[in-house]
């Protein structure tokens, strides 16, 4: 019996490990396959998503997989925040949408706090996937609905060619800034 365990667990580490290794190697993609910071920022957002998604494929009994998941969670949103709030944000207020920018920041401080909620959090019942799916409800909105949607498409519009060219540097040079886990 311990021996099914044991080879159930090295199953679900296995899978937890190639699929970091997957986001990894897609956030190393969108660094450098040429696009814009925008194109960086969906594909940042598209890893949330998809990491948000397998944390609350698992169950119960997989506290180890939800806790390396959650670590990475921590990771893409840390990298993400960073580049967006040294970069982005400003980029933003300075486009004369200071009030939205502050909303944008507020918002993200939100995410890191109920991220870091789930971290104390046991992770062995229906109350930790009860607060990832909120977490996921308040992060997918700021990035679809606030970033995607509005406010990110009037900053690239907003600039000339060679202030995205800058954005998109700045904005690759901070996410890769903050140390992988």
């Amino acid at each position: 019996m311990n021996l099914d365990f044991s080879r159930r667990a090295l199953g679900l580490s296995a899978v937890g490990v190639a699929a970091l290794a997957a986001m990894r190697a897609s956030v190393a993609e969108a660094q450098t396959a040429g696009g814009t910071w925008f194109d960086m920022v969906k594909a940042h957002h598209a890893l949330i998503a998809d990491n948000l998604g397998m944390i609350l494929a698992t169950s119960d009994g997989q506290v180890a997989e939800r806790t390396r998941l959650q670590k990475h969670l921590g990771y893409l949103l840390t990298a993400h925040s960073v580049a967006e709030e040294n970069v982005l944000y400003p980029a933003l207020a300075r486009l004369g949408l200071t009030q939205a920018s502050d909303q944008l920041y507020i918002e993200q401080a939100h995410a890191k706090v109920g991220n870091a909620d789930l971290e104390v959090t046991p992770k062995g019942g229906d109350g930790w996937l009860a607060k990832v799916s909120a977490l996921k409800t308040a992060i997918l909105h700021h990035a679809k609905d606030e970033e995607e949607a509005d406010l990110f498409p009037k900053l690239a519009a907003g600039v000339s060619a060679g202030e995205n060219a800058m954005l998109t540097a700045d904005y690759a040079r901070q996410f890769a800034s903050v140390q992988r886990v």
